[in-house]
């Protein structure tokens, strides 16, 4: 029996995050991890308000943080290649640290 690379009772992803630069984050998330964006909701002057994107069968949802301080944002995200994963992210812009 082939072993899963998701954990036992693990969604595809797990986030905990606060957003900022959401339009570029979307961006990423397509990229790397073919993200579907699902709702976008744009406010005036640009920032976006709220958005969802599905990878696999997780909804991520984030938004700019207007007028409070940006916080720290995880992804813990299950892929069947991590290496192609990496590759893709490196080439859409991330930096390998």
């Amino acid at each position: 029996m082939a072993i899963s690379y998701i954990p036992e009772g693990s969604p595809t992803v797990t986030p905990y995050l606060a957003v900022k630069g959401t339009a570029a984050l979307i961006d990423f998330l397509k990229a790397v991890f073919g993200a579907t964006e699902i709702d976008r909701l744009v406010l005036p002057d640009g920032r976006i308000m709220n958005a969802a994107v599905r990878i696999g069968d997780s909804m991520v949802m984030m938004g700019d943080p207007g007028d409070r301080p940006p916080e720290t944002a995880m992804l813990y995200v299950y892929v069947p290649d991590c290496d192609a994963a990496y590759a893709r992210a490196l080439a859409a812009g991330a930096t390998s640290i």
